[in-house]
C-alpha cells in the first residue's frame, strides 16, 4: 500500500545571505530527495503557505495551496514582535484544502532538513497503525 502524504512549510523570500535564505534551499532539496527515495512507499506531495510578497520563494516543483492572508501581527495586538509571521491553523487549513485528501499532513519549518529516509520512515510507521 503506498501512503499518501502532503508536506507543507512557509517558505519567505530572505535575502541569500541571510541564514534562512542559505537554509531554506538546503530544505527544499533534503524533501525532494526523501520523496524521491520513498517512491516505492509513499506518494509525497510538497506545498508551501506563504504570503503573496513571498511567492517567489516557492520553487516551480513545489504545489502552492492558498495564500495566506493573516499573520499573527493580526491576533496580537499588545507584542513587542513586528515580524510576519503565519498562524499554523492557516497554514494546515490551506494544506487541506486541495481536491484530493492525503493520508497524512506533515507541517515543519521551512529550516528543517530532512534525513533522506524520512518519509519512508512515516510510511512504514503509517502502514503499522502508527498515526
Amino acid at each position: 500500500m503506498t501512503v499518501s502524504i502532503r508536506h507543507i512549510v512557509n517558505p519567505v523570500a530572505a535575502p541569500p545571505e541571510s541564514d534562512l535564505g542559505r537554509a531554506q534551499p538546503i530544505t527544499l532539496a533534503s524533501m525532494r530527495g526523501a520523496a524521491a527515495a520513498a517512491i516505492s512507499v509513499a506518494n509525497v506531495e510538497t506545498c508551501a503557505a506563504v504570503y503573496e510578497e513571498d511567492r517567489s520563494a516557492v520553487p516551480h516543483w513545489v504545489r502552492e495551496v492558498p495564500v495566506l492572508r493573516r499573520s499573527v501581527l493580526d491576533l496580537v495586538t499588545n507584542s513587542e514582535n513586528t515580524r510576519k509571521l503565519p498562524v499554523l491553523a492557516d497554514i494546515l487549513a490551506a494544506s487541506t484544502e486541495a481536491e484530493t485528501k492525503p493520508d497524512l499532513v506533515i507541517y515543519s519549518n521551512i529550516d528543517i532538513g530532512l534525513m533522506p529516509y524520512f518519509y519512508e520512515f512515516v510510511a512504514n510507521a503509517f502502514r503499522s497503525g502508527i498515526d
